[in-house]
């Protein structure tokens, strides 16, 4: 199974995209896709879930059939839903590169969530969280006490690290990852830039 991340539609009518699957994170080329007669056309639009058979070629992978197609893309037809899926997509292709079946499961599970999508700020913290902790990376302070300086290694919080966090932004995270109702807690925008610049150097440090 392997979900569509990104598509760029060349000057002739060919596609190439960024998905998700069983091979990590993969480069798909489709000649002419963008052609109405093409047996691909409208297949490879962004967020789209499907069965592949393919063969490589090079760095890409070539489509030779598909089934089992869940159109998600008309989700994205409503802004606040293209920016929920959007915001997904983009973490998957900045951090993701391999494939692991829990990170499958659950960005299945996220990104056609209209009822996350109206509380991005929150459900989009918490997916990243529940990423860390499938890989194996969920950082300490999560599970501990305590607020200031934040270290990259591990997550552990002290009077010295790399990262100085407000007290504000470590109670949201804590109570993202330990609450049932991630959409009850208020997260104003500074907090959540804040939170997201912190997950993203940790990602970063961990997987780059």
């Amino acid at each position: 199974m392997i979900i569509v991340l990104k598509r760029f539609v060349m000057g002739d009518g060919d596609i190439v995209a960024k998905v998700y699957g069983k091979g990590g994170m993969m480069n798909l080329y489709v000649k002419g896709a963008y052609e109405v007669v093409s047996p691909f056309f409208g297949v490879f639009e962004p967020f789209n879930v499907m069965e592949l058979s393919y063969r490589q070629s090079g760095n890409f992978i070539i489509p030779l059939d598909y089934r089992g197609i869940k159109r998600y893309s008309y989700l994205a037809r409503e802004y606040f839903m293209f920016e929920w899926m959007s915001s997904i997509a983009l973490f998957m292709l900045r951090h993701i590169g391999f494939f692991e079946a829990g990170i499958m499961e659950l960005l299945l599970k996220y990104i056609k969530d209209r009822n996350k999508a109206k509380k991005m700020y929150a459900y989009y913290l918490k997916f990243i969280l529940h990423v860390s902790e499938i890989i194996g990376i969920l950082p300490r302070f999560i599970r501990e006490d305590g607020y200031g300086f934040i270290s990259l290694r591990d997550g552990s919080v002290s009077e010295r690290g790399d990262i100085k966090i407000s007290e504000k932004c470590l109670r949201v995270l804590r109570k993202l990852y330990h609450g049932r109702h991630a959409g009850r807690i208020r997260l104003d925008s500074n907090t959540f830039n804040e939170a997201k610049s912190l997950m993203d150097r940790y990602f970063e440090y961990h997987l780059q």
